[in-house]
């Protein structure tokens, strides 16, 4: 998801791949791949270039509130280690005064 994001906010396979430190090829294999499993073309190919289609805008809006989402649960879950972090819980019963003499 985050490659079709990154070619889809592009629309250039070369300067996705260069900052996803992907090769080229196995980018452009990774999109064709999400593109079979959806069943639907996510790009118009236009010579060497690519421009998102309407599926491709669809399904972008989608995997942009994925990864939205997620980043939510990530800090959630940071904010509620923050609130426990240096809490100590101490429990003691009492002792009996004349059990200690």
């Amino acid at each position: 998801m985050k490659y079709f994001q990154n070619v889809a906010n592009t629309e250039h396979l070369t300067k996705s791949s260069e900052k996803l430190h992907v090769a080229q090829p196995a980018l452009s294999k990774i999109i064709k791949n999400l593109e079979e499993e959806l069943g639907a073309e996510l790009f118009d190919r236009i010579g060497r270039n690519i421009k998102l289609n309407t599926y491709g805008k669809i399904f972008l809006k989608h995997v942009d509130q994925l990864f939205y989402e997620i980043e939510v649960g990530v800090q959630k879950i940071e904010d509620l280690k923050e609130k426990n972090r240096g809490s100590i819980f101490f429990t003691a019963s009492s002792i009996d005064k004349n059990f200690s003499e």
